[in-house]
């Protein structure tokens, strides 16, 4: 797969970040995507909560497979 340009370089510093204490994992991606159902529960309104979602979404796609 060929990402393009600064693409590219947010997924290679990911991949460098991946393990780190200061680096995302998939305990990161598992713990938004759980706040998100509990949020989304309890007020309601599973939309308002979209953002975290969305973001555990683009963290787990910089990441290597499980």
């Amino acid at each position: 797969m060929r990402v393009p340009g600064r693409q590219a370089r947010h997924l290679h510093a990911a991949l460098c970040l991946y393990g780190q204490p200061f680096g995302f994992t998939w305990e990161d991606v598992d713990g938004l995507r759980a706040l998100a159902e509990s949020l989304g529960g309890t007020i309601h309104n599973p939309e308002s909560v979209a953002p975290l979602r969305d973001l555990a979404d683009r963290i787990a796609a910089m990441l290597p497979p499980r």
